[in-house]
C-alpha cells in the first residue's frame, strides 16, 4: 500500500477559491438531503495551553477521511501556525490510508467558503461593502471566498496590530482588484460594511453591539458560546441566527442558554429553510467547522496531485 503524502507548499496550488466553494456547498447540499455522515469530538489537556479537536467524515463520492486541528494560542509567538491541522483520506470500502494532507490552509479555505456561501445566501443582494475584522490567515481566505461569489465595490479591514494590517493590506492588495482599506476600529468596519467576516480568535466583543445597522450580514469564525464570543451576545436578540450544524453549535453554550437557531446553512441552500426574509434583517452565520468540508476539499488536492505526478509517496 502506497500512502500520498502532501505538504502544505503542495496543498495551496492544487485548489482554487472557486473550487473549494463549489464542493463546500455540494456537501451542504448532501448533509442537508441527510446523505452524509459527519462526527466531532474534542480534547484538552494540561500541556500548554492547546487542545486538539477531531473529525471524521464520508462523503459520497469523495470517500472518508479525518482531520485533527490543534488549537495552540501561543504558537504564533514561536513562528508556528496557530490553528495546525493535518487531513487523512482512507478507502471507504477497506479503511486502508490514501493520504495524508497537510490541513492548515484547507481549514482557513474551506471556513471562508461556507461564510462566503453563507453571505450570499442570507446577505443583501445589494451589499456593496465587505468588511474584515482580523489579519491571519482565516482573513486572506474569507476576502477570496467573499469576492468570488458576490461582486463587491469596496473592502474595508481593522485589526488590532497595525504592522500586520500593514502586510495584509500589502499582499491581498497584489492579489485582488478592488479598493482595499484599513479602518481605526472594529466599530467602524460595522459603519461602513453590508457583509462582515470576523476571522479573529478573541474571545471578547470586538465591537458594540448598537454599531450594527439593520440588513448587515454577519459571519463569526471565531469560537461563539456562553462564555466567551468575538460578537456582543446581545445581538444575538435583534438578529436571525444561521449554523451550519445545530448539534454542535449548542455543545458550546450551558444547557437551555444557547439562542434560537433558524435554520442550517445546508436546509438554506436546499429550500427546506427560508434564509432572510426582509431587507432589515440582521442575519448571523456561525460555522463550528464540519468534517466534510475538509474531506471534500482534500479530495480535489489528492486527486489533483496524482493527476500531475506530484507529491511523495511512502510504501506502508
Amino acid at each position: 500500500m502506497s500512502i500520498l503524502l502532501v505538504p502544505d507548499k503542495l496543498v495551496r496550488r492544487s485548489i482554487t477559491i472557486e473550487e473549494c466553494n463549489a464542493a463546500v456547498e455540494s456537501g451542504f447540499r448532501l448533509v442537508a438531503r441527510g446523505d452524509v455522515d459527519d462526527a466531532f469530538a474534542g480534547l484538552s489537556y494540561n500541556e500548554g495551553t492547546g487542545f486538539i479537536k477531531l473529525y471524521a467524515s464520508h462523503v459520497p463520492n469523495a470517500g472518508a477521511g479525518a482531520k485533527i486541528l490543534g488549537v495552540y494560542p501561543d504558537n504564533p509567538g514561536k513562528g508556528k501556525p496557530y490553528i495546525p491541522a493535518v487531513i487523512t483520506l482512507v478507502e471507504p470500502a477497506t479503511g486502508e490510508l490514501e493520504a495524508v494532507v497537510d490541513g492548515t490552509y484547507l481549514t482557513a479555505l474551506r471556513t471562508g467558503a461556507a461564510t462566503a456561501l453563507a453571505a450570499r445566501e442570507l446577505g443583501r443582494q445589494d451589499s456593496e461593502v465587505l468588511g474584515i475584522l482580523g489579519t491571519g490567515l482565516h482573513a486572506r481566505t474569507h476576502l477570496l471566498c467573499h469576492l468570488a461569489v458576490h461582486s463587491f465595490q469596496r473592502v474595508v479591514i481593522w485589526g488590532r496590530d497595525q504592522g500586520r494590517v500593514e502586510e495584509y493590506l500589502t499582499e491581498m492588495r497584489s492579489k485582488v482588484e478592488i479598493a482595499l482599506d484599513s479602518v481605526p476600529s472594529a466599530d467602524v468596519v460595522f459603519a461602513e460594511a453590508d457583509v462582515i467576516a470576523c476571522t479573529t480568535s478573541a474571545r471578547t466583543p470586538l465591537f458594540r453591539a448598537d454599531s450594527v445597522d439593520a440588513g448587515t450580514h454577519i459571519g463569526v469564525a471565531a469560537p461563539m458560546g456562553s462564555h466567551y464570543t468575538e460578537i456582543p451576545l446581545e445581538l444575538l436578540e435583534r438578529s436571525r441566527l444561521f449554523v451550519d450544524t445545530r448539534k454542535k453549535f449548542r455543545e458550546h453554550w450551558e444547557p437551555g442558554a444557547h439562542p434560537k437557531v433558524e435554520a442550517e446553512l445546508g436546509e438554506v441552500l436546499v429550500g427546506s429553510a427560508k434564509g432572510r426574509v426582509t431587507a432589515e434583517d440582521v442575519t448571523i452565520f456561525k460555522p463550528e467547522g464540519m468534517a466534510f468540508q475538509d474531506v471534500v476539499s482534500a479530495r480535489i488536492v489528492v486527486d489533483r496531485v496524482h493527476s500531475e505526478g506530484n507529491g511523495q509517496t511512502v510504501d506502508w
